[in-house]
């Protein structure tokens, strides 16, 4: 099984008693179990462009693959997000991290970085928590996609493992 480890970087609070809250629990309870979630709140400070920059840097050194949600990008879908992340890890990288930004977005330069891949979740403009919620959804789907577990309803992964022997069988 695929063992996944995500990084969630805000620079908000999600709410805990929202009406999001219990649903984006339930999801980050179901990819701890295939692996680790772990959700980084930044602070806000007078210079809000730079606040993700430490944290870019110290994920590059630890080779964290490293994904900016930007309403401007294009979109992916589940099969090629889990593909990203099967990518990712088969080029090296022991992690991804996810970046949302705040009521103004990301940074340009953070969405514009070469090594940072940008996808949008939706034409439409999400509440915070609205969006943390459709993410983690989508990593759990992905997990399961890369794992072949039901969940996803669709065709078996043709990046999982199963799938690969299953095709070199025939």
């Amino acid at each position: 099984m695929l063992r996944t480890k995500f990084h969630i970087v805000t620079p908000w609070e999600v709410q805990t008693q929202g009406v999001f809250a219990s649903a984006i629990d339930l999801y980050l309870t179901r990819l701890r179990t295939k692996g680790t979630c772990d959700k980084i709140t930044l602070k806000p400070n007078a210079n809000e462009d730079k606040i993700f920059d430490p944290l870019l840097l110290n994920f590059r050194k630890s080779q964290v693959a490293v994904a900016c949600l930007d309403e401007r990008a294009q979109s992916f879908s589940s099969a090629e997000l889990a593909k990203w992340i099967a990518d990712s890890q088969g080029k090296g990288a022991n992690a991804q991290a996810f970046f949302l930004g705040g009521a103004y977005g990301l940074p340009a330069s953070l969405a514009a970085d070469a090594q940072v891949i940008s996808f949008k979740l939706s034409d439409m403009t999400l509440p915070h928590e609205l969006a943390l919620l459709v993410l983690v959804e989508q990593l759990y789907r992905a997990q399961c996609i890369l794992s072949n577990h039901p969940y996803h309803h669709a065709e078996p992964s043709p990046f999982s493992k199963a799938s690969f022997k299953r095709h070199a069988k025939v």
